[in-house]
């Protein structure tokens, strides 16, 4: 954590997560899906696979922009921004099948995969850059009582913990 309260997280390092588990579900999956729908399939796993993979990298700016607030707003941002995401994923996804002319199956397939793929290794990234007990943090910032403490570690003379 910076000395203001923010955090130091890479957009790079986001990318690198997020490409390299993108491009290895779409290597596993490129052969069977070849045999199953042909070049159109293909075409489909690489059509989806853009539109989630940019969806991915824009929401992880959008996470990074929120973690110089601190990691509270960082892992705030993360649960915030993946239902958008998916809509966005949705909505850009049918547009390229329209335009494009693509099988609808292999599309949703896809559709699936790479946003499950994607999210995972968002959460991932956040994971890492959080840390030990930055969990704890980002949940003391949204004023809640720590419930991951077991009562018998509490202090026994009645004051709150300090951080």
């Amino acid at each position: 954590m910076t000395s203001d309260g923010g955090m130091k997280i890479s957009w790079v390092g986001m990318c690198g997560w997020v490409l390299s588990a993108g491009v290895l579900a779409g290597a596993v999956g490129a052969w069977p899906t070849h045999r199953i729908a042909g070049a159109a399939g293909l075409r489909s796993l690489l059509t989806v696979g853009c539109v989630v993979l940019a969806a991915a990298l824009l929401s992880g700016a959008v996470i990074r922009r929120h973690a110089a607030r601190g990691p509270g707003r960082a892992a705030f941002a993360f649960i915030l921004v993946s239902l958008p995401k998916a809509v966005v994923c949705l909505g850009a996804t049918l547009g390229a099948k329209a335009l494009f002319a693509l099988p609808v199956r292999p599309v949703l397939a896809w559709l699936v995969i790479f946003y499950f793929v994607t999210l995972a290794a968002e959460c991932a990234w956040l994971a890492r850059a959080l840390q030990k007990d930055a969990f704890r943090v980002a949940l003391g910032e949204v004023r809640r009582d720590n419930p991951f403490t077991p009562e018998d570690t509490r202090p026994r003379n009645g004051r709150q913990w300090s951080e």
